[in-house]
């Protein structure tokens, strides 16, 4: 089990177009949670780093053996590719749902990978800096 925390945001592109062009800082771009949080956090500075690219998919999917749909993301780099199977759990639920899941991938052949999709991706691709400053 690993605990995360997300704030899910979609900025309008537009916004994106200007923290790129440096017009505004990143924060701008979120508001009003998760631009509240950067700011606060001071995060990320003038500069951030960027990696990519990165072609990703995702899909909601019924598993055998398995209450509700379950997500898949599919993501590939120019030097591999990673799909992670997950769900949302509660937390006294996670243990049993990780075993299960663990056990469903085995039986097809599947292998765990070794660290986070996160780690993989900063395997895999070369950063490039974007200035925040508005």
């Amino acid at each position: 089990m690993k605990e995360s925390f997300s704030i899910t945001s979609e900025p309008p592109l537009a916004k994106i177009d200007a923290v790129l062009a440096g017009k505004i800082p990143l924060y701008a771009a979120f508001e009003p949670d998760a631009g509240r949080f950067l700011e606060a956090e001071g995060f990320p500075g003038d500069t951030l780093l960027a990696y990519g690219p990165i072609e990703a998919r995702k899909w909601k999917v019924k598993l055998t053996g398995f209450k509700g749909k379950v997500t898949v993301e599919w993501w590939r780099t120019g030097d591999g590719e990673l799909v992670e199977i997950s769900d949302k759990v509660p937390a006294g639920d996670a243990k049993a749902f990780g075993d299960a899941l663990s056990a469903h991938m085995r039986v097809l052949g599947l292998a765990q990978l070794d660290g986070s999709k996160t780690e993989f991706a900063l395997k895999s691709v070369e950063p490039f800096a974007i200035s925040t400053a508005g």
